[in-house]
């Protein structure tokens, strides 16, 4: 028989208790506070639901997904593989665990984007070369026959060639390493997935849960072992969200260009996770409410400080590009003077 679970108490300060919001979410709401909290929370989980979408459609106009980090993609998509697992093991309800399984989705289509538009460029790459290597050794034989004053040209060309082939690759020179690196961090993604898994299943078998109770940290005889098991999957996503902007911000700051990128990603992943601390702490600041949410909060206020130094990285690359824009027109505009000047002296010149 299902254990259903119920508020207590079923009045608190004069305020029953919100029998569709427990029904639904499995959350106790009583005062005007306790809703405010729970709105919030839940502006929280809409801010994620729309934060990929900008990203993954930028990657599909412009064909293109190196802008990326592969390390930062892979560790957000193991984070969310771990929020999942911790759904599925605990039996939460049907939209907490559609939730889970939507991020994971969505995580999933950034990641084969990754991968397809980078192999497939990768492909364009090679035979944008292959067609233009008897382009340049007919222009190499013409040098031979017209002496070397074409040379300064073909240099041009070349180095044209090579920097366009840079900028279409991405990170080329580092695509034969990324088959390895795909295979070792699938690899740990899989330990870690049977590890948890494991884990947890070890705590519900030797302790006896009850597989139709759908709240993994209610309270009961059981409690230790399911704090114990909420504890290991939360201080792991957690660490797989924090730290999985490290990587992004490092590859930010070595192509000096936020080109790519979507801003508007970062921005909801600010929201969603400013959103999530504030309910927290709206709903209650006393530790033993506090204390079995610090690996989700670790993960979120921590992440929240990276999406807020990738967001400055935007500011300032964004500052320098308009910079160097606006140098490149007054320098195109003194080359016009200086040209119109020359062409007005030899006409003078001329007359005379």
């Amino acid at each position: 028989m299902q254990i259903l679970f119920s508020c207590s108490p079923l009045i608190k300060n004069g305020h029953e208790y919100s029998h569709w919001i427990n029904k639904v979410f499995s959350d106790c709401i009583w005062s005007v506070k306790d809703y405010f909290s729970f709105f919030i929370g839940l502006s929280s989980i809409l801010c994620w639901l729309v934060a990929q979408l900008p990203q993954i459609i930028l990657n599909y106009k412009t064909k293109r997904a190196d802008s990326l980090s592969f390390i930062f993609l892979t560790e957000w998509l193991l984070g969310d593989i771990t929020n999942l697992t911790g759904c599925i093991l605990a039996h939460q309800l049907p939209p907490q665990t559609a939730t889970a399984i939507y991020f994971v989705i969505i995580d999933m289509t950034l990641f084969v984007e990754f991968v397809w538009y980078r192999h497939k460029n990768k492909k364009i790459d090679q035979e944008k070369l292959q067609e233009k290597q008897p382009l340049l050794h007919s222009e190499s034989v013409s040098d031979l026959e017209g002496g070397n004053s074409s040379n300064d040209t073909n240099q041009n060309i070349n180095q044209n060639e090579s920097d366009e082939s840079l900028s279409l690759s991405g990170s080329g020179a580092g695509s034969g390493m990324s088959i390895n690196a795909i295979m070792g961090i699938i690899g740990f993604g899989s330990i870690t997935y049977l590890g948890i898994f494991t884990l947890t299943k070890a705590f519900t078998s030797t302790t006896n849960l009850n597989i139709d109770n759908r709240n993994l940290l209610s309270k009961g005889e059981h409690e230790s072992a399911r704090e114990i098991a909420g504890k290991v999957i939360g201080w792991i996503s957690g660490l797989m969200y924090l730290s999985s902007r490290i990587p992004q911000i490092i590859k930010n700051y070595k192509r000096k260009s936020f080109d790519g990128l979507s801003v508007q990603m970062f921005l909801s992943a600010i929201c969603g996770n400013l959103t999530y601390a504030l309910g927290i702490f709206l709903r209650s600041t006393k530790w033993d409410f506090i204390k079995p949410k610090i690996p989700w909060l670790v993960g979120s206020v921590g992440t929240c400080g990276f999406d807020c130094t990738i967001f400055s990285q935007y500011l300032y690359y964004e500052k320098c590009n308009k910079k160097r824009k606006l140098k490149k027109k007054v320098d195109q505009k003194d080359k016009e003077s200086d040209s119109q000047s020359d062409n007005t002296s030899r006409s003078k010149e001329n007359q005379n």
